[in-house]
């Protein structure tokens, strides 16, 4: 048997979420709120995946101009939350990386679930 590198983790969770793009962080909170252990697994430094001010795409909310077919659930919680601190537009369709740190706070402050970046 060979012995474990230094960065080996061994732990064990009752759901791992391996992709931190809105779809993967959004469903690794759900699962944390339903009381699950969970891991969210991503290959990059921040969360939000093509929202994430890397590549800085803005997320689809296809009802900005009709409210009675609003996108709603955790998505539209951190756009909330984001909207409340940050007060700086999404110019041109981009985000900009206040955005990061609403999805890395959402993440971060979540009971029950453990983050891996760069992983």
């Amino acid at each position: 048997m060979t012995p474990r590198s230094p960065d080996v983790i061994a732990a064990e969770f009752d759901v791992v979420v391996v992709g931190g793009g809105l779809s993967g962080l959004c469903a690794a909170i759900a699962a944390a709120r339903h009381g699950a252990n969970t891991a969210l697994v991503h290959d990059r430094p921040m969360p939000g995946g093509n929202s994430s001010s890397e590549v800085g795409l803005v997320p689809e909310f296809g009802c900005w101009a009709m409210p009675l077919a609003k996108e709603t659930g955790i998505i539209e919680e951190l756009y909330a939350a984001d909207r409340r601190g940050n007060h700086d537009p999404w110019a041109e369709g981009r985000v900009n990386v206040l955005w990061d740190l609403t999805l890395y706070d959402a993440a971060r402050s979540q009971e029950g679930l453990t983050l891996f970046f760069n992983t």
